[in-house]
């Protein structure tokens, strides 16, 4: 690849429809045929630009991202059933409101999680998430500095995990790859495109790269 066609690393918006879900529960979910033309379409690959991996993370992310606000709901619900006669008004309202403050909760995370998409090609990582204006964080795999694992405890538990690709440059965007399946052979995937895409661009003066050990749980 020429020295003059290097792309660098950006972050910008686009508008968008979120992508249809393709749902397994505990599972990174692979996009299917329809939900990657939309992506295509709507966010052009460049020329011999080759998609090799399209996920989302597990839907176990939708907890993750929701649980202090589904713990609130489950407080004034039991709140409602426990002290109904030490609070104003009936016992049904404050069940409605924890079952209506919980629902809300979940079904906004829900859609967060269907419009979040992490996408690596033969010269780009990309991360794509926003539900009604889309950020996009890119970056060249020649100008990757390292990835490396920065899975949490309650991540480990599950077997999921957390990759994060982080630039040569500070100034770019550090793509996080949040809550996915089977972390290390993703992150071994990358590191290979990675690889792969400095030897065919002759980037001598890039050492090959080689997957980071865990760092310290979260």
């Amino acid at each position: 690849m020429d020295e003059n066609h290097r792309i660098p690393c950006v972050e910008h918006e686009i508008v968008t429809t979120p992508p249809a879900a393709h749902a397994a529960e505990g599972a990174s979910v692979v996009l299917d045929a329809s939900s990657l033309s939309l992506l295509i379409s709507r966010y052009s690959l460049r020329d011999g630009e080759i998609i090799e991996l399209v996920i989302r993370p597990s839907v176990w992310w939708i907890i993750f991202n929701a649980w202090r606000t589904l713990l609130l709901a489950g407080v004034i619900a039991l709140a409602g059933l426990a002290l109904w006669e030490y609070l104003p008004g009936r016992r049904g309202w404050y069940i409605e409101a924890g079952i209506l403050v919980g629902s809300v909760r979940l079904m906004w995370a829900t859609i967060r999680w269907m419009s979040r998409i992490h996408l690596l090609t033969n010269m780009r990582v990309l991360t794509i998430s926003g539900v009604f204006n889309a950020t996009v964080v890119e970056c060249p795999l020649r100008r990757v500095a390292r990835v490396r694992s920065v899975s949490s405890h309650r991540e480990r538990l599950l077997m999921l995990g957390s990759i994060e690709v982080i630039p040569l440059d500070e100034k770019y965007m550090i793509s996080l790859w949040q809550t996915i399946r089977r972390p290390r052979e993703v992150m071994e995937q990358i590191v290979a495109a990675m690889n792969k895409a400095r030897q065919c661009g002759g980037s001598s003066g890039f050492p090959s790269l080689s997957t980071s050990k865990p760092d310290e749980p979260q």
